[in-house]
């Protein structure tokens, strides 16, 4: 890969970034912004591949606090949303042209929330929370899958409408 190719990859990856900083700010809906987040992942991957969408997927968590988007409480969970996008990425990235589509369309969505579900689970046992937020996680589950698989086809949508050289 030359240093054309690496910049190239870095500035759209960048830009990638700072939309998801400008959608969090900007005050959208959760499910909405977490629909554009995830198309973003999806894009990254076909335009620049595997390796700068899993950057964008570590960093997207950490903007997430900085904006205000998650809220204060929530901010130990940041490693735990970052390995869940990254878990999305790759496993998207792995059947994205081959296998049954339900691998991509559903595998990947599923592994992230569950992933996140998981460690909020686990942070409710640490710090000792009340057994009723359980139920919550139930709700954070369904919409993480909901976003994760909504923004695989948006993410899809929106790559058919770019011309066929912005791909990898």
């Amino acid at each position: 890969m030359g240093n054309k190719t690496i910049l190239k990859n870095t500035i759209l990856t960048g830009l990638l970034f700072a939309f998801t900083i400008a959608v969090q700010f900007a005050g959208i809906p959760k499910i909405a912004t977490g629909i554009i987040v995830n198309s973003f992942y999806i894009i990254i991957i076909f335009t620049s591949g595997l390796k700068y969408a899993l950057m964008l997927a570590l960093l997207t968590p950490c903007g997430a606090a900085a904006t205000g988007h998650l809220p204060p409480p929530l901010f130990p969970m940041v490693p735990v949303i970052a390995a869940g996008n990254m878990i999305y990425a790759y496993t998207y990235n792995a059947f994205k042209e081959s296998g049954p589509a339900v691998l991509k369309y559903a595998l990947a969505p599923f592994l992230k929330s569950s992933v996140i579900w998981a460690g909020g689970l686990a942070a409710l046992k640490i710090f000792n929370i009340d057994k009723a937020a359980e139920y919550i996680l139930f709700t954070v589950l369904a919409v993480q899958f909901f976003t994760a698989a909504a923004g695989i086809f948006a993410g899809e949508l929106i790559l058919k409408k770019l011309p066929p050289n912005y791909r990898e």
